[in-house]
């Protein structure tokens, strides 16, 4: 699974310093890698992750779309192993799953976690494997418990 953020988009990524809170928001191609890439506005802050999806029931204009021309970046898989803390466990919260046509997307990496301490893992990973087992086309739910029954060393492909 991945997040393909567009090199041509209508709106550019945009950053934000509020509070001392910086925030990036954009349009970007979400993609579980077996159905069509959709467009969705993707919000990234150091507490959340949030995807609102474009609505598709009547097409909005656009200005000339080069996207036929300019294809989305594509993102490779990397490997992460995760040692679980007996406080925290794996210092992470998830987002997404099938129930909700979305990839399982870490939306929370907790500080000084174990998550954190990879210092190879970020708010809006699509995690496409845990210990070798795809989690692609599971709902929240049983992603969750899978994570949480993973052990104590845990291999996440995101």
């Amino acid at each position: 699974m991945k997040i393909n953020a567009t090199t041509k988009m209508a709106t550019p990524i945009e950053e934000k310093v509020d509070q001392n809170l910086k925030t990036r928001t954009g349009m970007v191609m979400i993609s579980d890698g077996k159905s069509k890439p959709e467009l969705a506005r993707l919000h990234l802050s150091m507490e959340m992750i949030t995807i609102q999806r474009q609505d598709t029931s009547t097409p909005a204009p656009t200005p000339t779309s080069t996207t036929a021309s300019h294809p989305p970046i594509e993102s490779k898989e990397r490997m992460v192993q995760i040692t679980r803390q007996k406080v925290g466990g794996l210092g992470l919260s998830i987002k997404g799953g099938a129930e909700h046509k979305l990839p399982i997307l870490i939306s929370r990496i907790y500080k000084d976690q174990a998550a954190d301490a990879t210092g190879q893992l970020f708010v809006g990973d699509a995690i496409i494997k845990v210990n070798g087992e795809y989690i692609t086309a599971c709902p929240h739910d049983d992603a969750v418990n899978i994570l949480r029954n993973a052990g104590d060393i845990v291999v996440l492909t995101v």
